[in-house]
């Protein structure tokens, strides 16, 4: 149960951190793109 319990979180950390960085490098690109 605890190998579930902490492996578990851990997608999800990366998913919810990995979702907004492609967000800002997508505007990053986008930014200079722009300018």
């Amino acid at each position: 149960m605890t190998t579930r319990e902490g492996a578990f979180p851990m997608p999800i950390i990366l998913w919810l951190l990995g979702v907004p960085a492609t967000i800002v490098i997508l505007l990053m690109l986008f930014g200079v793109v722009g300018f």
